[in-house]
């Protein structure tokens, strides 16, 4: 039946980028929904507190890690400590990412620090996690699927979020490599690339004055609104289950056609 195939029974799944409430969040509590043993991983233990609540509310499974991606040796633990005590991780989700308000802005004034602090974030974090995961399932003989979130900024640069988009799309094409590298031993790689999405840290940005509100946007989408996280997790559901068998190496814009609009009129 095609409803075996969204089963994540008796499955780990890992999402990094757990806490705070955004696309992270949704997706442990959707992946609890059907059924997968959920190991949250987020740099900010309130957060993960938070989250906790939420999963202990649908009676999930789960684990949560306070662990910085960014740092490969707390990688190589996390990834050792779950090899002892839940086995076999099948399933990743990137979602650790975004930009600080001081790395936006022209890419003639950007330092090479930020560069790498915006590579580090968005790249490189997901490289670590998605290596160690894979050679995990080749020592074991086991398929598995990681997804990475990227964004719509992959494929449609700004004038002020250039670093931003250079290391999205750096995640675009390491998704497809590692589809590439990867596919012979049944490992699917693919990404989603939400546009304008309204998280809690996203409104903090509206609240502080620093980006516009989503009536700003709205009113230019095809769908006419923004979307919410609850919109984003079912898409990396699908990519990571068997519904999604035969997909990899793809990316799948989640803008609520954004990316399709020909805008001839600026206004």
């Amino acid at each position: 039946m095609i409803l075996d195939r969204i089963n994540f029974d008796g499955q780990v799944a890992l999402v990094a980028g757990a806490g705070g409430g955004g696309i992270g969040s949704a997706t442990c509590v959707a992946l609890a929904e059907v059924g997968a043993r959920v190991i949250a991983v987020d740099i900010d233990p309130q957060a993960l507190n938070e989250l906790a609540v939420q999963l202990e509310a649908v009676g999930a499974k789960f684990d949560c890690y306070a662990v910085d991606i960014r740092d490969t040796e707390r990688v190589e633990w996390l990834m050792a400590e779950l090899d002892e005590s839940v086995g076999l991780v099948r399933h990743l989700v990137n979602v650790v990412g975004g930009v600080r308000p001081q790395d936006w802005g022209n890419l003639e004034q950007a330092s090479e620090t930020q560069l790498e602090e915006v590579l580090d974030l968005n790249l490189e974090g997901a490289f670590r996690l998605s290596r160690r995961l894979a050679r995990r399932l080749i020592e074991a003989g086991e398929n598995g699927s990681i997804v990475n979130v990227s964004s719509i900024s992959a494929f449609f640069a700004s004038e002020r979020n250039g670093l931003y988009a250079i290391a999205k799309g750096g995640l675009e094409g390491m998704t497809r490599a590692m589809a590439v590298s990867w596919g012979e031993h049944g490992i699917r790689v693919n990404a989603i690339a939400p546009g304008r999405v309204n998280t809690p840290a996203i409104q903090a940005r509206v609240d502080a004055g620093l980006m516009p509100g989503p009536e700003a946007f709205a009113g230019k989408m095809p769908l006419r609104r923004t979307a919410s996280p609850d919109e984003i997790a079912p898409t990396i559901i699908f990519m990571l289950s068997d519904l999604a068998g035969y997909v990899t190496g793809q990316s799948l814009l989640v803008d609520g056609g954004a990316s399709v609009r020909f805008m001839i009129n600026p206004d």
